[in-house]
């Protein structure tokens, strides 16, 4: 009884085993992951985390520069350089308007 058991009960095992284990290798590089860069914000300071967002914005403008039109790259520039309004959550009535 034991051993058919064993067998019958093996390749529901199998199954789940696999389809949940990249689950839990990505639940294990998340929390590793997560904590490094909280470390690392930590030491950075807040000084550090915005120069590095100006150097990193800074490179994506550089870039949208080379792939973008002009436009595009003013748009992309912009976005980094305003902080988001409030206007721009709310849904307009044009917007909302059916038909």
């Amino acid at each position: 009884m034991g051993k058919t058991a064993y067998r019958g009960w093996s390749p529901v095992g199998a199954r789940v085993v696999a389809l949940l284990y990249p689950f839990v290798l990505f639940g294990f590089a998340a929390r590793y992951y997560t904590s490094r860069i909280d470390r690392t914000a930590a030491s950075l300071g807040i000084l550090g985390v915005v120069l590095l967002s100006v150097v990193v914005w800074g490179s994506l403008a550089a870039l949208a520069r080379m792939c973008f039109s002009t436009e595009g790259f003013l748009a992309v520039t912009a976005a980094g350089a305003s902080p988001p309004s409030r206007r721009c959550w709310r849904s307009s009535p044009a917007s909302t308007a059916v038909g």
